[in-house]
């Protein structure tokens, strides 16, 4: 059979736009659309899709302000159903061009996130509303007395709100979520509070905070638990600033400072292949709460499973997930509090790595007096003993 040529070229000129056309990564060169750093009210904003896809779209991004490195709007997980009103960084080149990969570094509704159709709206009374798409208001900021007449980006990525007379009623640097940005400063009232996952921006189980002029970063449980305090006191607020962070030395190419999901402290730049991390904290692994998961034990050379098996030789743990262990192991049986006589304990001894913070021992007390009264606790899954206590 011969093939017209005309039509064959046609058919691979067409497949290369195609290929080209279709973004293979979430790092997109385009030109930045022209958006304003700041708006005055009243004004609103509903969270549609964009006319034409741009490359803000591709990423789930859509601005209201553009300032620098620094865009904020409404920013959405793919399928749209999990939207923040945010700020987040990204990387801009001297060309004018946006090789983009937004990184979320504060947001209003973490815990609460909108749909599709939701709304913010500065109201001619002077208030700003952040409402879902049934019209329930899920944020607004709190500042007493005073109105809001403008929404101003700065170019450090600070959103402030200005009254009529130029007066800033509040600002997003007062109020971390998980980041802190060059500049900020982390007060005695604040914390950052990391996210559950990637995918849940909703508050997780670890916390950073400077307590008593120190840094601590801790599980946010009841009580407590710390897996990091500074030695030294910090002579005033800290401010991540020309390569510092009170106490902690940072890069000066570092953009922010998060607080990830697995209770890591990391300083981010962007990288030809995307946001590299570098630890902050000068602990080892082992140190972290979780760091293998539920019922992991933290070994020096990676996490395993309790290897302890019964009279019969059946195992009471497996993996999670055989190609990740640090995602925890699950009980064949599960400890149920109506089944306390028939439960006991297995021991971890050598090569059992996690740490334990000293401020959680109670009184001294006997190894099975221990046990028994961990047993008779519904909430107690577990028991460390140590020289006595």
């Amino acid at each position: 059979m011969i093939m017209n040529t005309n039509t064959s070229s046609a058919f691979v000129m067409i497949t290369l736009l195609i290929l080209l056309i279709i973004p293979s990564s979430f790092f997109i060169d385009a030109e930045i659309v022209d958006y304003p750093s700041f708006v005055n009210g009243p004004n609103s904003w509903r969270n549609t899709l964009s006319t034409d896809f741009s490359f803000w779209e591709s990423a789930g991004v859509r601005p209201i302000l553009v300032y620098g490195m620094f865009a904020c709007g409404f920013h959405c997980s793919f399928v749209g159903e999990n939207c923040l009103f945010a700020v987040s960084i990204f990387k801009s080149s001297s060309e004018g061009n946006s090789s983009f990969s937004a990184q979320v570094v504060w947001s209003a509704n973490p815990n609460n996130p909108v749909k599709m159709q939701a709304l913010l709206e500065l109201t001619s009374e002077g208030k700003l509303n952040l409402k879902d798409a049934n019209d329930t208001v899920v944020w607004s900021p709190s500042t007493p007395g005073k109105s809001i007449s403008r929404l101003n980006l700065t170019a450090e990525g600070n959103l402030m709100l200005f009254d009529e007379t130029n007066y800033i009623v509040w600002q997003s640097f007062d109020h971390p979520t998980d980041s802190l940005l060059r500049g900020q400063r982390l007060v005695s009232e604040q914390k950052l509070m990391a996210s559950v996952s990637s995918a849940d921006s909703s508050e997780g189980l670890y916390a950073f905070a400077v307590i008593d002029g120190k840094f601590v970063a801790y599980m946010d449980s009841d009580p407590s638990q710390s897996y990091y305090q500074s030695s030294s006191i910090l002579s005033a607020e800290p401010e991540f600033q020309n390569g510092k962070f009170g106490s902690f030395h940072v890069a000066d190419s570092a953009n922010f400072i998060q607080l990830g999901s697995d209770g890591h402290l990391k300083a981010y730049e962007l990288k030809e292949s995307g946001w590299e991390g570098t630890d902050l904290l000068p602990i080892d692994p082992c140190s972290y709460p979780l760091a293998c998961g539920n019922y992991g034990v933290c070994l020096e050379k990676g996490c395993r499973c309790p290897d302890d098996v019964s009279e019969n030789e059946a195992a009471f743990f497996s993996p999670t997930d055989l190609t990740m262990p640090n995602l925890g192991c699950s009980a064949f049986s599960p400890i149920s509090c109506e089944s306390s006589l028939l439960q006991s304990f297995l021991e971890l001894r050598s090569g059992y790595s996690q740490r334990v913070s000293t401020s959680l021992f109670s009184n001294t007390i006997a190894l099975e007096d221990c046990k028994e009264a961990c047993l008779k606790n519904c909430s107690c899954k577990a028991a460390t003993y140590t020289k006595g206590s």
